[in-house]
């Protein structure tokens, strides 16, 4: 293993000079140079890189301390983590959303093709049927919105508006049911209008389909 540089071996000299005449330097010894630590912070340096002219080493993360008091309150301040539930998938590889959430609901995508979906708030839960096999896209319209589109691997399509009767559990209105010719491969993906709830894009192999969705479920 290679031996310290030079410049490593004057600085442990310089520092050792220091520490033997109480933090003085001796006449004629080379001053002790090098970088300054920022105090009340744990800094992890690249001793091998050299960061500018001034011989600083490069930091490359900072670890600041917290006090005690600021470590409590920020324990409190964090949000609990609550599991919901476990699936056990066989893996495969493929390209599949099967979990979709908003502000409001978190909705995901079971083995049987059927949706589960939670109330985040109050814990309300609904078991949205129809689908016939595995949901491969599971797309809410935004992070405010109750519009979940949904399509499984045979190709049917499903758009509903989930609410909540009476505090009680999670209701779905089915606004667009439509089933897709079918592509060969399974793979269906959906992509919502940034800024309308009317307009669904839905690919399928190479080809596009847009869907009109109407606001409630008497005119679709």
């Amino acid at each position: 293993m290679p031996g310290p540089s030079v410049p490593h071996i004057a600085a442990a000299a310089a520092l050792a000079a220091s520490v033997t005449l109480g933090g003085s330097t001796a006449p004629g010894a080379k001053a002790a140079s090098g970088y300054a630590l920022n105090r009340g912070s744990e800094d992890t340096f690249d001793v091998d890189r050299i960061q500018d002219e001034a011989q600083q080493l490069q930091v490359l993360s900072t670890a600041t301390r917290v006090s005690p008091t600021t470590a409590s309150s920020t324990q409190h301040a964090l949000a609990q983590v609550l599991p919901i539930t476990v699936i056990k998938t066989d893996y495969k590889l493929q390209f599949l959303r099967q979990i979709s959430s908003t502000a409001t609901y978190i909705c995901y995508g079971l083995k049987l093709g059927h949706i589960r979906a939670l109330n985040k708030a109050n814990a309300n839960r609904a078991l949205l049927k129809g689908h016939s096999t595995m949901i491969v896209d599971l797309q809410f319209q935004s992070p405010t919105s109750g519009l979940l589109a949904s399509c499984d691997q045979a190709g049917n399509l499903f758009v509903r508006r989930l609410y909540d009767h009476e505090a009680e559990k999670v209701e779905e209105e089915v606004l667009v049911q439509h089933s897709l010719s079918g592509s060969k491969s399974g793979t269906y993906h959906l992509a919502w209008h940034p800024s309308s709830e009317a307009l669904l894009a839905v690919t399928e192999g190479d080809r596009v389909s847009l869907v009109s969705v109407p606001l409630t479920a008497a005119l679709a």
